[in-house]
């Protein structure tokens, strides 16, 4: 069993007679925010995963108490946000190119782009209580690296527009079956995904969530009604009915017209004057009261990118 370490990221290789898996763990205390440093380490890690003959499958699980909270608020507005290889296209879009399956072992939380870089692995295991979500929506924003695109492939048009537009956050147990999480894990979290990987690891064609047809027995209609409750929503959150249109592209676009959509609309969310108060008011509040527990803070920091 050999160790290549990087700052934020590092590539276990386990090796048994039926092969090697490498398990990468994320690394960024306290919640694997997924800020630009992570992102570098990642994306070398996953590379030399690539181009390692021996490794059959990648484990990619998070260190400490939670998988990934999304990325820190903090760098939303630096050049850091956007460096490469940014969350957005380039580190998911590698993942997703691997000829290796990767697999997301999701604990204490995966949330906003740590629930969007999941969504861009093969599969995805978890334990039954790992809270999954993108709440961008209540920080005035909308999913930008993919959630809007991907989750209703994984969980179908309602059910994912739905969790797209409350901003709630789910136990993975209640996401079982579907597209989301391909299985849920009883005991130790790492053995288990570890396990499913040797079982995966020959599987072909690897199963990609771009690839998925999103069907509907009437897609327009709904996506009708889910613009007419966005507009009525008392909230007034601004991100809510560029989240449905985007959701809508999902449909109707190929998948990376639909990213494209998204981006522009995330990026131009981003930089409105409504959604900065949103940001402002929400990181003052953090600073009067700070959590204690990982999976607090997770939750309220994975509304960004």
């Amino acid at each position: 069993m050999g160790t290549e370490k990087h700052e934020f990221a590092r590539l276990e290789r386990v090796n048994d007679v039926r092969g090697t898996i490498g398990v990468l763990t994320l690394d960024n205390p306290p919640v694997n925010c997924v800020a630009h440093p992570l992102r570098k380490a990642l994306f070398a890690a996953l590379e030399m995963a690539e181009h390692d003959p021996g490794v059959k499958a990648v484990v990619m699980i998070g260190a400490s108490k939670v998988f990934s909270a999304g990325a820190d608020l903090n760098e939303m507005d630096t050049p850091a946000a956007m460096a490469e290889p940014n969350l957005h296209t380039t580190l998911i879009e590698a993942m997703e190119a691997m000829t290796k399956p990767v697999i997301a072992a999701i604990h204490g939380a995966a949330i906003g782009g740590g629930l969007e870089l999941a969504l861009g692995a093969h599969y995805r295991v978890a334990v039954p209580d790992a809270k999954l979500g993108l709440p961008e929506v209540t920080l005035g924003l909308m999913p930008g690296a993919g959630g809007t695109q991907r989750l209703p492939r994984a969980l179908g048009l309602e059910r994912g527009l739905s969790a797209i537009l409350s901003g709630r956050l789910f136990p993975a147990r209640e996401a079982e079956g579907t597209g989301l999480i391909d299985e849920i894990i009883g005991g130790d979290l790492r053995d288990g995904a570890i396990a499913f990987a040797k079982r995966v690891a020959d599987v072909r064609p690897l199963p990609r969530l771009r690839d998925v047809t999103i069907t509907h027995p009437n897609a327009e209609a709904f996506l009708q009604f889910a613009r007419g409750a966005a507009r009525a929503d008392k909230r007034r959150l601004p991100g809510l009915l560029p989240a449905v249109e985007a959701v809508a592209a999902a449909v109707f676009k190929p998948f990376d017209d639909g990213l494209a959509f998204e981006l522009a609309e995330f990026s131009r969310l981003r930089e409105a004057p409504e959604t900065r108060a949103f940001r402002d008011a929400f990181l003052a509040e953090r600073k009067r009261t700070p959590s204690n527990t990982g999976a607090a803070t997770g939750a309220t920091m994975g509304a960004t990118k």
